[in-house]
This record gives structure tokens, sequence and C-alpha cells, in this order.
């Protein structure tokens, strides 16, 4: 959906190319070209390894905790939630891989002092990256909509548009 939104313009002309009638003999058999069939197919080709590209980068691990980080920064500065603290990514990017965490080891994880930790992941909540199926339970990795401008740049122009 990404790569056709944006060049809608392109697959509309490249459709209606293929649905052109023969351009001659040497244009396939049936009624429509061959050639401009042929040329839609290689556009289409180009537009999926391109949108397989931008995936991988941002499925990349290294780069979704880079990103983590960028966001808790901005979020820190925001009076609600003023104790996130950038160690929050690395567990935040290790739940990414696994269903859930057991809170004692995500704290362990960041790597800071107790009461710390406690109030990072109050705000950790608080802005909706985590969930818990209970006030005690494991920690689970949950993406808002207002986090996808951070974490999934030039992905869903939604989520960018209204800076939410």
């Amino acid at each position: 959906m990404r790569g056709l939104a944006r060049s809608q313009a392109q697959y509309y002309e490249h459709l209606i190319a293929a649905d052109r009638v023969r351009q001659g003999d040497l244009d396939g058999r049936g009624n429509l070209t061959e050639r401009g069939l042929i040329e839609f197919i290689e556009y289409f080709l180009r537009l999926c390894l391109d949108q397989i590209q931008f995936m991988s980068g941002m499925l990349d691990l290294r780069a979704f905790e880079r990103r983590l980080a960028q966001m808790l920064a901005a979020h820190s500065q925001d009076e609600n939630s003023r104790y996130l603290r950038a160690e929050a990514a690395l567990p935040l990017s290790y739940l990414a891989t696994v269903a859930s965490m057991d809170r004692s080891r995500f704290k362990a994880i960041m790597g800071l002092a107790a009461r710390t930790a406690d109030r990072v992941v109050a705000d950790l909540f608080s802005i909706g990256i985590l969930h818990s199926p209970s006030p005690r339970g494991p920690v689970e990795l949950a993406i808002p909509m207002s986090a996808f401008r951070w974490l999934f740049p030039r992905l869903w122009p939604e989520a960018e548009a209204t800076g939410a």
C-alpha cells in the first residue's frame, strides 16, 4: 500500500498501458499489448523490492532501538513523562522480539536504581508503549498510533500528519 500510494500516478500509467491494444504483430499474441504488461510487471517488481528494503530498515533491531531512544528523549521533555530515560530503549527493543517479559527483568536490563526504574516503567505505561494484563504481571510492548511517527517514520502518513 505504501509503495502504491507513493507512486499512484505511475501505477495508473502502467496499468492503463498494460490494457492497451496490441502494438503491431510483434507485440504478443492476444488482443492486448504484451510490452505494456511486461513494463507493468517490471514496475511492480521494482516497487516491491523498494518496499522490502524499506521494511527491512524499519525492522532492523539496532535502528529500532535508536528510534526508541529518540522517542524516549522527546517524551522526557514532557512534564507528564519526565522520568523517561534512554536506558529503557534496550528492554523495549527486546520486547519487540518476545511476547512478554517479567517486570523485574525489564527493570534490571535498564540498569537503573530501583526507584528510578519504577518511575521509568510508570512513564512507559503512561505514554502507552508498555502494556500489562495485570498490575504486577509481565510487561508487553504496545505501540500506540502516537509512537508510529517515531518508530516507523515514513510508514504511516496519517500518524505524521496529525503529529499525534
